[in-house]
């Protein structure tokens, strides 16, 4: 997404802007793509994304941005101020489909992992405009 991005490349520019538009708000609110809500931050991002592309040589020749292939929410979360951390997850993560994911055993059953270990599947939060297929590789790829 669009805040993982800025969060990354430590533009807190971007981050404040993006956050700026949620600020305020009161109970639920619906959803936007934010290259919808910042579509000249949304250019910046995709700008400095371009430029960190690698390409991979040998028998499969592709581009890639990173060589870990888990996707993982940058560490530099936990030292933002908690308000502005359950914002990010909120607009970043399905906590519907987790818990609906959690109650079924598909993710999250092990206590060796989720507890011992600490880590835990969170699914992201997913557009609805009927691609959500090619929009999960897309967020997995892409981030």
């Amino acid at each position: 997404t669009l805040v993982h991005i800025a969060l990354r490349f430590h533009r807190e520019d971007l981050l404040a802007t993006l956050l700026s538009q949620m600020e305020g708000l009161s109970g639920p609110t619906v959803k936007r793509v934010p290259s919808y809500v910042a579509p000249d931050l949304a250019a910046a991002i995709r700008r400095q994304l371009a430029l960190s592309l690698r390409h991979r040589k040998g028998s499969f020749p592709c581009f890639y941005l990173s060589d870990a292939a888990t996707y993982t929410l940058p560490p530099e979360i936990e030292d933002l101020p908690r308000n502005i951390q359950d914002q990010l997850y909120s607009e970043l993560l399905d906590t519907d489909a987790k818990t609906e994911l959690e109650n079924e055993l598909c993710i999250n059953w092990s206590e060796e992992i989720t507890s011992v270990l600490g880590s835990r599947l969170y699914p992201l939060w997913n557009r609805s405009a009927g691609d959500c297929l090619l929009d999960a590789a897309l967020q997995a790829t892409w981030g």
